[in-house]
């Protein structure tokens, strides 16, 4: 299904905290929401794979959701006495992916990257919206620690794709990055390198065309750094 183009805003550029590297976090955010999933779709289908959710983890012979707290939140002891479990940061989220569920994340706000990632919007939406203190308003992008990258190469395209096909060129994750360069890249040695500008928002996660995800995010719990 086709999908029409907003029309087009003066927005600013904002200037991501490590590097300098200039980045279009609302820009990323209208063409995330406007086109959603068709064009990761038809990477997938050009790279001869399936997307589809997977959001889950071995763990202790089952399986567990991968979650991450929302940006800014406290670490885990005072989240839990500070979070009022309102929902003020769900409704507030421009995104939806921020989720309450008692069965996930000791019950507390957090956000499964496979399914809806964080897109680090410019108005820091839950963080604003929290009345309590459990998400912190940060200063800036760089103090949001929300995990960080992890790559399995035995899974990634482009080191596990039939050699010289079009899936050893895939570098999805680097271009849905919204962070940019500091955050994610194609390296020198030609491997998806995760660099000190992850702040563990999910993106990557979320658009890996593999199934399982060939990149996930480890949460890092305290989402402040």
């Amino acid at each position: 299904m086709d999908h029409a183009e907003p029309p087009q805003q003066h927005i600013p550029l904002n200037r991501s905290v490590r590097g300098g590297a200039l980045v279009n976090r609302r820009s990323f955010f209208r063409r995330l929401l406007v086109h959603g999933m068709d064009k990761l779709e038809q990477s997938a289908r050009l790279l001869g794979q399936t997307l589809s959710p997977d959001a889950t983890v071995p763990g202790e012979g089952r399986t567990q959701p991968r979650w991450l707290r929302p940006p800014g939140a406290l670490p885990a002891a005072d989240l839990a006495l500070t979070c009022s479990g309102c929902g003020h940061c769900v409704e507030a989220c421009p995104a939806q992916c921020i989720d309450l569920d008692n069965a996930v994340a000791d019950g507390l706000p957090h956000i499964i990257a496979r399914n809806s990632p964080c897109v680090v919007c410019d108005e820091l939406a839950c963080m604003t919206a929290c009345p309590t203190g459990a998400l912190q308003l940060v200063e800036n992008i760089g103090q949001i620690a929300m995990g960080t990258a992890v790559v399995a190469f035995d899974r990634c395209l482009r080191q596990s794709g039939t050699p010289g096909s079009s899936d050893r060129d895939c570098r999805v994750c680097v271009d849905q990055c919204p962070i940019g360069d500091d955050a994610l890249a194609v390296g020198d040695d030609d491997r998806i390198e995760v660099r000190p500008g992850c702040i563990g928002c999910g993106v990557c996660e979320w658009s890996c065309p593999t199934q399982p995800a060939s990149i996930v995010v480890e949460s890092s719990q305290s989402c402040f750094g």
